[in-house]
């Protein structure tokens, strides 16, 4: 059974908040939302923030997911995009 994405993202903020790490859920939704904000917005206790977009396995970024991960590159933000815990923990070791 493949998992969906609300369970990976609640699986990568658990660990993140185990290790003391401040989590957002990024909700863009209603009438001011804008579509393709990464889904977690990532703030370590002394270091830079990031985003992660979480997406199941074997599944690409829609193309506005795709512009608003490289506007936020652009901007000098890290970015990840991950479908499992385990690549994120690499990031933060």
């Amino acid at each position: 059974m493949k998992q969906l994405e609300a369970a990976i993202s609640k699986k990568i903020a658990t660990r993140l908040r185990a290790r003391g790490f401040l989590v957002k859920k990024l909700t863009m939704l209603g009438p001011y939302g804008t579509r393709g904000w990464p889904d977690l917005l990532v703030v370590p206790k002394d270091d830079s923030s990031f985003f992660i977009e979480v997406k199941r396995p074997g599944k690409d970024l829609e193309p506005h997911q795709v512009r608003r991960v490289k506007k936020l590159r652009d901007q000098g933000q890290d970015v990840l995009v991950a479908s499992s815990v385990e690549p994120v923990l690499e990031f933060v070791a």
